[in-house]
């Protein structure tokens, strides 16, 4: 399931007094429309909490009040799913990549809590973005590791790449045939994004196997 595409009909959707103007009903539909995972909505839910304790109370709020400390304890954020902020380069040719370090979430402070958590979010919503560009879903997928997304856009860029260059090969032959040289895309460039997102996602699974 598709929403027609109308400019005009999205800034009514999404303006002060649209139905979709809150953050409440944009996680609302997004998980109806199989958007976020069912763990993800509970999770975001969770999030606005904190979120409208900072926004509408009067008082001021600190990571340190305790009802926010009870409310951010239940953003659990598991490692795995945390992604690695950096990613070593070797030092010379000859050199392995090296493995790149997972954040270690032992005695996360509450700021830190909610810095994974807006980390691992973003990180899931590529990839969902990756899936609804091609097609619906009826429920998403619940991501196991934080390469995941990437894998989805690996699949992604690796498939379209292909149906450019079947195109670019029947173009080629078909001006050939008439005696011309066809311009064709230059496709080394998203040739080296595709190889640049396969090593990363080898470089993440070394890293949560060792």
């Amino acid at each position: 399931m598709f929403l027609i595409k109308d400019l005009k009909s999205d800034n009514d959707l999404f303006n002060a007094f649209g139905p979709l103007s809150t953050f409440s009903s944009k996680i609302k539909i997004s998980y109806r429309l199989g958007l976020i995972s069912e763990k993800e909505f509970k999770q975001l839910e969770i999030f606005k909490k904190i979120r409208n304790k900072f926004a509408h109370q009067l008082t001021s709020k600190s990571f340190a009040d305790s009802d926010l400390k009870d409310l951010i304890s239940n953003l659990r954020v598991e490692r795995e799913l945390i992604p690695i902020p950096f990613y070593p380069l070797p030092k010379t040719k000859e050199e392995d990549l090296p493995i790149p370090k997972l954040i270690e979430t032992k005695n996360a402070s509450s700021r830190d809590i909610i810095e994974y958590f807006i980390s691992y979010m973003c990180n899931n919503l590529f990839g969902r973005m990756v899936v609804a560009i091609e097609k619906s879903s009826h429920a998403a997928k619940e991501f196991k590791y934080f390469y995941e997304p990437y894998e989805l856009a690996s699949e992604n860029i690796g498939s379209s790449l292909k149906k450019i260059k079947d195109l670019g090969g029947v173009v080629k032959e078909q001006s050939e045939e008439h005696g011309n040289k066809a311009d064709l895309f230059d496709l080394s460039k998203f040739d080296v994004l595709l190889k640049l997102t396969k090593q990363v996602i080898e470089q993440a699974k070394q890293a949560l196997d060792k």
